[in-house]
Protein backbone atom coordinates (compact mmCIF):
# COMPACT_ATOMS: atom_id res chain seq x y z
CA UNK A 1 0.00 0.00 0.00
CA UNK A 2 1.19 3.63 -1.02
CA UNK A 3 0.88 6.39 1.18
CA UNK A 4 0.73 9.11 -1.50
CA UNK A 5 -2.28 7.52 -2.48
CA UNK A 6 -4.14 6.99 0.39
CA UNK A 7 -3.68 10.29 1.35
CA UNK A 8 -5.36 11.28 -1.77
CA UNK A 9 -8.33 9.62 -1.96
CA UNK A 10 -11.29 11.53 -1.67
CA UNK A 11 -12.58 10.50 2.15
CA UNK A 12 -9.09 11.03 2.99
CA UNK A 13 -9.14 14.75 1.89
CA UNK A 14 -12.68 15.61 3.26
CA UNK A 15 -11.31 14.02 6.83
CA UNK A 16 -8.51 16.26 6.19
CA UNK A 17 -10.66 19.06 5.10
CA UNK A 18 -12.78 18.63 8.37
CA UNK A 19 -9.68 18.04 10.81
CA UNK A 20 -8.01 21.36 9.69
CA UNK A 21 -11.11 23.69 10.06
CA UNK A 22 -11.30 21.58 13.96
CA UNK A 23 -8.10 22.42 15.01
CA UNK A 24 -7.67 26.00 13.23
CA UNK A 25 -11.10 26.77 15.57
CA UNK A 26 -10.54 25.26 18.61
CA UNK A 27 -7.16 25.18 20.52
CA UNK A 28 -7.25 21.74 21.72
CA UNK A 29 -4.92 20.38 24.89
CA UNK A 30 -1.64 19.03 24.90
CA UNK A 31 1.98 19.75 24.10
CA UNK A 32 1.60 19.55 20.39
CA UNK A 33 -0.27 22.44 19.69
CA UNK A 34 2.89 24.78 20.93
CA UNK A 35 5.55 22.73 18.85
CA UNK A 36 3.14 22.53 15.58
CA UNK A 37 0.37 24.90 15.69
CA UNK A 38 -2.78 24.46 14.01
CA UNK A 39 -1.04 21.77 11.48
CA UNK A 40 -0.77 19.17 14.22
CA UNK A 41 -4.23 17.60 14.07
CA UNK A 42 -3.28 17.01 10.32
CA UNK A 43 0.52 15.12 11.10
CA UNK A 44 -1.53 13.39 13.73
CA UNK A 45 -3.82 11.97 10.93
CA UNK A 46 -1.55 10.99 8.26
CA UNK A 47 0.84 9.57 11.13
CA UNK A 48 -2.10 7.42 12.32
CA UNK A 49 -2.34 6.58 8.60
CA UNK A 50 1.45 5.88 8.26
CA UNK A 51 1.06 3.22 11.53
CA UNK A 52 -1.07 1.21 9.96
CA UNK A 53 0.38 0.99 6.87
CA UNK A 54 3.76 -0.30 7.98
CA UNK A 55 2.48 -2.45 11.33
CA UNK A 56 -1.11 -3.66 9.90
CA UNK A 57 0.46 -3.86 6.37
CA UNK A 58 -3.27 -5.39 5.69
CA UNK A 59 -6.14 -3.60 3.06
CA UNK A 60 -8.83 -5.36 3.84
CA UNK A 61 -8.64 -3.80 7.25
CA UNK A 62 -7.87 0.10 5.92
CA UNK A 63 -11.20 0.99 4.92
CA UNK A 64 -12.86 0.30 8.52
CA UNK A 65 -9.30 1.76 10.21
CA UNK A 66 -9.82 5.06 8.23
CA UNK A 67 -13.59 5.48 9.75
CA UNK A 68 -12.60 4.71 13.17
CA UNK A 69 -9.53 6.92 12.64
CA UNK A 70 -12.45 9.09 11.38
CA UNK A 71 -14.62 9.01 14.24
CA UNK A 72 -11.55 9.16 16.90
CA UNK A 73 -11.25 12.76 15.92
CA UNK A 74 -14.44 13.99 15.72
CA UNK A 75 -15.22 12.38 19.41
CA UNK A 76 -11.97 13.65 21.03
CA UNK A 77 -11.15 17.05 22.67
CA UNK A 78 -7.88 16.96 23.72
CA UNK A 79 -4.57 15.88 21.50
CA UNK A 80 -3.83 13.35 24.82
CA UNK A 81 -7.06 11.39 23.74
CA UNK A 82 -6.69 11.48 20.03
CA UNK A 83 -2.94 9.88 20.88
CA UNK A 84 -4.03 7.38 23.27
CA UNK A 85 -6.86 6.68 20.94
CA UNK A 86 -4.70 6.00 17.66
CA UNK A 87 -2.75 3.05 20.00
CA UNK A 88 -5.87 1.76 20.98
CA UNK A 89 -6.66 1.48 17.19
CA UNK A 90 -3.27 0.02 16.48
CA UNK A 91 -4.18 -2.42 19.53
CA UNK A 92 -7.60 -3.75 18.00
CA UNK A 93 -6.14 -4.29 14.20
CA UNK A 94 -2.75 -5.57 15.27
CA UNK A 95 -5.40 -7.98 16.80
CA UNK A 96 -7.12 -8.63 14.05
CA UNK A 97 -3.88 -9.21 11.96
CA UNK A 98 -2.76 -11.46 14.36
CA UNK A 99 -6.71 -13.46 14.76
CA UNK A 100 -6.70 -12.42 18.40
CA UNK A 101 -10.27 -12.50 20.14
CA UNK A 102 -9.79 -12.62 23.67
CA UNK A 103 -7.75 -8.74 24.70
CA UNK A 104 -8.08 -10.56 28.57
CA UNK A 105 -5.44 -12.95 27.97
CA UNK A 106 -2.09 -11.92 28.81
CA UNK A 107 -0.76 -14.18 26.00
CA UNK A 108 -3.08 -12.01 23.77
CA UNK A 109 -1.14 -9.21 25.49
CA UNK A 110 2.70 -10.51 25.53
CA UNK A 111 2.06 -11.72 21.42
CA UNK A 112 0.37 -7.82 20.57
CA UNK A 113 3.53 -6.11 22.37
CA UNK A 114 5.84 -8.47 20.54
CA UNK A 115 4.46 -8.33 17.53
CA UNK A 116 4.33 -4.38 17.20
CA UNK A 117 8.04 -3.97 18.47
CA UNK A 118 9.17 -6.64 15.75
CA UNK A 119 7.71 -4.31 12.88
CA UNK A 120 7.90 -1.08 14.58
CA UNK A 121 11.93 -1.27 16.41
CA UNK A 122 13.74 -4.63 15.08
CA UNK A 123 12.45 -3.83 11.35
CA UNK A 124 11.98 -0.26 11.57
CA UNK A 125 13.97 2.71 10.22
CA UNK A 126 14.87 6.46 10.88
CA UNK A 127 13.74 8.99 9.36
CA UNK A 128 15.30 12.40 7.74
CA UNK A 129 12.29 14.95 6.38
CA UNK A 130 13.11 17.08 3.60
CA UNK A 131 11.73 19.29 0.48
CA UNK A 132 11.29 17.13 -2.91
CA UNK A 133 14.07 19.50 -4.36
CA UNK A 134 16.68 17.97 -2.72
CA UNK A 135 15.78 14.32 -3.69
CA UNK A 136 18.47 14.80 -6.78
CA UNK A 137 20.74 15.82 -4.19
CA UNK A 138 20.75 12.95 -2.13
CA UNK A 139 20.08 10.93 -4.81
CA UNK A 140 23.57 11.87 -5.45
CA UNK A 141 25.19 11.84 -2.46
CA UNK A 142 23.48 10.48 0.01
CA UNK A 143 22.53 12.17 3.72
CA UNK A 144 25.66 13.62 4.08
CA UNK A 145 26.99 14.48 7.77
CA UNK A 146 27.75 18.35 6.80
CA UNK A 147 24.23 18.67 5.43
CA UNK A 148 23.37 20.65 1.94
CA UNK A 149 26.10 23.24 -0.12
CA UNK A 150 25.53 26.58 1.09
CA UNK A 151 24.16 28.81 -1.46
CA UNK A 152 25.45 32.04 -1.94
CA UNK A 153 21.97 33.89 -0.96
CA UNK A 154 22.18 31.94 2.02
CA UNK A 155 25.57 33.60 3.09
CA UNK A 156 23.70 36.92 2.22
CA UNK A 157 21.16 36.28 4.24
CA UNK A 158 22.68 34.74 7.07
CA UNK A 159 25.12 37.94 7.44
CA UNK A 160 21.88 40.18 8.24
CA UNK A 161 19.98 38.06 10.51
CA UNK A 162 23.21 37.42 12.29
CA UNK A 163 23.66 40.91 12.50
CA UNK A 164 20.27 41.47 13.86
CA UNK A 165 19.23 38.38 15.29
CA UNK A 166 22.40 36.42 16.29
CA UNK A 167 21.29 33.29 14.51
CA UNK A 168 22.32 31.84 11.12
CA UNK A 169 19.94 29.88 9.04
CA UNK A 170 22.28 27.30 8.14
CA UNK A 171 23.69 24.66 10.16
CA UNK A 172 26.50 22.66 9.09
CA UNK A 173 25.11 18.94 10.65
CA UNK A 174 22.28 16.52 9.28
CA UNK A 175 20.35 15.23 12.27
CA UNK A 176 18.02 11.88 11.64
CA UNK A 177 15.21 11.69 14.04
CA UNK A 178 12.81 8.12 14.56
CA UNK A 179 9.88 10.25 14.93
CA UNK A 180 7.46 10.27 11.99
CA UNK A 181 5.99 13.55 13.03
CA UNK A 182 8.98 15.30 13.04
CA UNK A 183 10.40 14.14 9.91
CA UNK A 184 7.07 14.50 8.53
CA UNK A 185 6.92 18.48 9.37
CA UNK A 186 10.57 19.28 8.27
CA UNK A 187 9.60 17.91 5.06
CA UNK A 188 6.25 20.15 4.88
CA UNK A 189 8.29 23.00 5.89
CA UNK A 190 11.45 22.99 3.77
CA UNK A 191 13.42 23.15 2.28
CA UNK A 192 16.30 23.37 4.50
CA UNK A 193 16.74 27.29 4.84
CA UNK A 194 13.32 27.93 5.90
CA UNK A 195 13.52 24.67 8.23
CA UNK A 196 16.56 26.65 9.78
CA UNK A 197 14.67 29.97 9.72
CA UNK A 198 11.79 28.66 11.41
CA UNK A 199 14.12 27.28 14.11
CA UNK A 200 15.39 30.52 14.72
CA UNK A 201 11.74 32.11 15.44
CA UNK A 202 13.01 34.96 13.26
CA UNK A 203 9.47 35.24 12.91
CA UNK A 204 7.58 34.08 15.94
CA UNK A 205 5.88 36.64 17.55
CA UNK A 206 2.31 36.42 16.11
CA UNK A 207 2.21 39.69 14.19
CA UNK A 208 3.88 37.77 11.65
CA UNK A 209 2.21 35.56 9.32
CA UNK A 210 4.10 31.70 9.36
CA UNK A 211 1.95 30.18 6.91
CA UNK A 212 4.40 30.60 4.20
CA UNK A 213 6.28 27.92 5.40
CA UNK A 214 3.97 25.56 4.36
CA UNK A 215 1.97 27.37 2.15
CA UNK A 216 5.19 28.72 -0.06
CA UNK A 217 3.78 31.44 -0.22
CA UNK A 218 6.23 34.45 -0.94
CA UNK A 219 4.34 37.72 -0.90
CA UNK A 220 3.21 36.84 2.91
CA UNK A 221 7.43 36.23 3.46
CA UNK A 222 7.48 39.09 1.93
CA UNK A 223 5.58 41.14 4.24
CA UNK A 224 7.05 39.59 7.13
CA UNK A 225 10.32 40.67 6.05
CA UNK A 226 8.96 44.11 5.94
CA UNK A 227 7.72 43.76 9.50
CA UNK A 228 11.59 42.24 10.52
CA UNK A 229 12.97 45.47 8.89
CA UNK A 230 10.82 48.17 10.48
CA UNK A 231 11.07 46.39 14.11
CA UNK A 232 14.81 46.46 13.74
CA UNK A 233 15.57 49.65 11.85
CA UNK A 234 17.39 47.31 9.03
CA UNK A 235 18.60 50.14 6.07
CA UNK A 236 16.82 50.27 2.78
CA UNK A 237 19.84 48.10 1.26
CA UNK A 238 19.83 45.60 3.88
CA UNK A 239 15.86 44.94 3.35
CA UNK A 240 16.76 44.85 -0.98
CA UNK A 241 19.26 42.55 0.24
CA UNK A 242 16.77 40.17 1.93
CA UNK A 243 13.90 40.33 -0.16
CA UNK A 244 15.96 39.57 -3.58
CA UNK A 245 17.89 36.90 -1.66
CA UNK A 246 15.11 34.76 -0.96
CA UNK A 247 12.82 35.51 -3.94
CA UNK A 248 16.76 34.07 -5.89
CA UNK A 249 16.08 31.07 -3.67
CA UNK A 250 12.53 30.63 -4.15
CA UNK A 251 12.97 30.97 -8.25
CA UNK A 252 16.09 28.54 -7.65
CA UNK A 253 14.78 25.57 -5.87
CA UNK A 254 11.55 25.98 -7.85
CA UNK A 255 10.03 26.28 -4.19
CA UNK A 256 6.11 26.60 -5.31
CA UNK A 257 6.50 23.10 -6.92
CA UNK A 258 7.99 21.16 -3.75
CA UNK A 259 6.34 18.31 -2.07
CA UNK A 260 7.61 16.84 0.89
CA UNK A 261 9.93 13.44 1.07
CA UNK A 262 10.90 11.32 3.85
CA UNK A 263 13.98 9.21 3.46
CA UNK A 264 13.81 6.04 5.66
CA UNK A 265 16.59 4.42 7.09
CA UNK A 266 17.26 1.04 8.44
CA UNK A 267 17.82 1.12 11.86
CA UNK A 268 19.41 -1.89 11.33
CA UNK A 269 22.30 -0.04 9.30
CA UNK A 270 22.42 2.37 12.66
CA UNK A 271 22.86 -0.34 15.24
CA UNK A 272 19.30 1.33 16.71
CA UNK A 273 16.77 -1.74 15.80
CA UNK A 274 16.54 -2.13 19.92
CA UNK A 275 14.96 -1.01 22.69
CA UNK A 276 16.85 -2.10 25.80
CA UNK A 277 13.89 -2.04 28.15
CA UNK A 278 11.75 -3.98 26.24
CA UNK A 279 11.83 -7.27 28.44
CA UNK A 280 11.17 -4.98 30.75
CA UNK A 281 8.01 -3.59 29.16
CA UNK A 282 6.36 -6.57 28.24
CA UNK A 283 6.86 -8.70 31.45
CA UNK A 284 5.14 -6.12 33.35
CA UNK A 285 1.93 -7.22 33.92
CA UNK A 286 0.80 -3.75 35.92
CA UNK A 287 1.78 -2.03 31.73
CA UNK A 288 -1.62 -2.39 30.31
CA UNK A 289 -1.41 -3.15 26.34
CA UNK A 290 -2.29 0.64 24.95
CA UNK A 291 0.28 2.05 27.53
CA UNK A 292 2.83 -0.67 26.23
CA UNK A 293 2.29 0.15 22.89
CA UNK A 294 3.19 4.02 23.44
CA UNK A 295 6.21 3.00 25.34
CA UNK A 296 7.76 1.15 22.03
CA UNK A 297 6.27 3.35 19.77
CA UNK A 298 7.81 6.67 21.79
CA UNK A 299 10.54 8.41 20.48
CA UNK A 300 14.06 7.20 21.53
CA UNK A 301 16.48 9.68 19.13
CA UNK A 302 13.94 12.92 18.97
CA UNK A 303 17.11 14.24 16.85
CA UNK A 304 20.27 12.02 16.61
CA UNK A 305 23.10 13.81 14.10
CA UNK A 306 24.69 11.20 12.25
CA UNK A 307 28.64 9.91 12.33
CA UNK A 308 29.01 9.38 8.47
CA UNK A 309 27.47 10.36 5.75
CA UNK A 310 24.42 7.99 4.72
CA UNK A 311 24.98 6.04 1.88
CA UNK A 312 22.45 6.76 -1.07
CA UNK A 313 21.82 3.05 -1.41
CA UNK A 314 20.97 2.82 2.46
CA UNK A 315 17.77 5.52 1.39
CA UNK A 316 14.42 4.63 1.06
CA UNK A 317 12.05 7.66 -0.06
CA UNK A 318 8.35 8.56 0.57
CA UNK A 319 6.70 10.94 -0.95
CA UNK A 320 3.99 13.26 0.85
CA UNK A 321 1.70 15.34 -0.94
CA UNK A 322 2.25 19.09 -0.77
CA UNK A 323 0.89 21.13 1.75
CA UNK A 324 -1.40 22.88 -0.50
CA UNK A 325 -2.63 19.92 -2.17
CA UNK A 326 -3.50 18.13 1.00
CA UNK A 327 -5.68 21.07 2.60
CA UNK A 328 -6.93 22.18 -1.18
CA UNK A 329 -10.84 22.69 -1.45
CA UNK A 330 -10.47 20.87 -4.70
CA UNK A 331 -11.16 17.27 -3.48
CA UNK A 332 -10.83 14.69 -6.13
CA UNK A 333 -9.30 11.40 -6.68
CA UNK A 334 -5.79 11.02 -7.73
CA UNK A 335 -5.67 10.80 -11.57
CA UNK A 336 -3.41 7.75 -12.53
CA UNK A 337 -0.88 10.01 -13.97
CA UNK A 338 -0.37 12.28 -11.52
CA UNK A 339 0.88 9.64 -8.94
CA UNK A 340 4.54 9.69 -7.90
CA UNK A 341 5.94 6.47 -8.03
CA UNK A 342 7.33 5.92 -4.57
CA UNK A 343 10.26 3.33 -4.09
CA UNK A 344 9.33 0.32 -2.14
CA UNK A 345 9.32 -0.08 1.61
CA UNK A 346 7.57 1.28 4.81
CA UNK A 347 9.48 1.73 8.08
CA UNK A 348 7.93 1.54 11.40
CA UNK A 349 7.02 4.69 13.15
CA UNK A 350 6.80 6.90 16.23
CA UNK A 351 4.33 8.21 17.58
CA UNK A 352 4.19 12.25 18.41
CA UNK A 353 6.73 14.35 20.96
CA UNK A 354 5.79 14.99 24.72
CA UNK A 355 3.40 12.32 25.06
CA UNK A 356 1.50 11.92 28.54
CA UNK A 357 -0.46 9.42 29.07
CA UNK A 358 -4.26 9.51 30.19
CA UNK A 359 -7.28 6.88 31.39
CA UNK A 360 -8.38 5.68 28.37
CA UNK A 361 -11.73 4.34 29.52
CA UNK A 362 -14.15 5.84 27.06
CA UNK A 363 -12.33 5.77 24.34
CA UNK A 364 -11.05 2.02 24.91
CA UNK A 365 -14.94 1.30 24.99
CA UNK A 366 -15.59 3.55 22.29
CA UNK A 367 -13.30 1.99 19.84
CA UNK A 368 -13.29 -1.71 20.72
CA UNK A 369 -16.79 -1.99 20.02
CA UNK A 370 -16.94 0.12 17.05
CA UNK A 371 -16.77 -1.39 13.77
CA UNK A 372 -16.56 -5.08 15.28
Amino acid sequence: MNIYEVLERKDVRLKIKDIMEKFSMKELEGQGETDFGKEYGLFLYIDAIFKYLVIIEDSDYLDLYLSDIGILFDKMSTYNDIENGIYTLIAKFTAKKLDISDFKLITSRDKILRYIYNKYVVEGYFYYGFSSNYKDFIDINGIRKEGFIVDENIREINNIFMKYTGDAIYGKKSSITDSFILALYFSLIGPDFLEKLSKMKVFEDKKYNKDFYYTKNFDRLYNNIELYASENNLTDDEKTILINSFKTLWNKFEINNVYGTIALIKRKKLNKNDLKDIDEIINDKKIKLVEGIAMILEPRYISYDIDEDIKKDDIIYLDIPSYNRLTSNDIEVLEESKKIDNKNGYGNILILIGIALITLGIIISFIFTKGG
